[in-house]
């Protein structure tokens, strides 16, 4: 048990190293925290603790600008959480794999695979909590979805998609101050610029700055924003 806690601090703090912009401290950090896992549980058993280590090192890697090194990270933490849960089973834990081998794809401009991935992890969300729930994950396929057509420069569907995700957030969190529903406005205000609305887009960025004051003041720093 001691060990499994270890294993568990290493991999929040892999997350925070993440966070902070250190990644090759993060990555040597999860894998530890993966060869810990391996001592515990065995090399060869499939355990979801480390589908878990392997994302985090996963993102490291993303972050970091190494995609297709990424990208095996996440097929690896799948493989583990295929053997878990069956070739077709649902999990959120496989829908967030999925967003991350979008994510992946998309660093490379392979846009159609991850458009394909993303869908994905919304299809599979939507059968774990029904095809018209409101759910945090379903909002944040939405953005991510929105995110990839500004990419593609497709305005109008980026801002369609990001329209349902602030729909969605409000029918969660009401009008209440959050970070989800600033970074929807944020989201917003990015795709009405690059469609030549500036008045538009400085209103919904506006919107978004008001939120992120009542949440975090003047004067502290804004992680939403940042």
């Amino acid at each position: 048990a001691h060990d499994s806690l270890k294993a568990t601090a290493l991999h929040y703090i892999g997350q925070a190293q993440t966070h902070r912009g250190q990644y090759p401290r993060a990555i040597a950090t999860h894998h530890n925290e993966m060869t810990l896992l391996e001592e515990i549980h065995g090399k060869e058993t499939a355990h979801p603790d480390k589908a878990r280590s392997l994302c985090g090192e996963a993102m490291a890697y993303l972050k970091q600008g190494n995609a297709a090194v990424s990208m095996q990270k996440y097929r690896a933490a799948l493989a583990q959480l295929k053997k878990i849960y069956g070739e077709k089973g649902q999990h959120p834990n496989i829908a967030a794999i999925f967003r991350g081998i979008a994510l992946s794809h998309a660093a490379q401009s392979n846009y159609h695979l991850a458009t394909l991935f993303h869908q994905k992890s919304q299809t599979m969300h939507q059968d774990i909590y029904g095809e018209q729930a409101h759910h945090p994950a379903i909002a944040d396929n939405l953005d991510d979805l929105g995110d990839l057509a500004l990419q593609q420069q497709d305005t109008k569907a980026a801002k369609n998609l990001y329209q349902q995700a602030y729909d969605m957030k409000i029918a969660l969190y009401g009008q209440q101050a959050h970070p989800a529903v600033a970074l929807s406005r944020l989201n917003m205000g990015r795709a009405l610029l690059q469609d030549n609305q500036p008045e538009e887009a400085l209103a919904a960025l506006a919107e978004a700055a008001k939120i992120a004051q009542a949440m975090y003041g003047k004067v502290k720093a804004n992680p939403t924003l940042g």
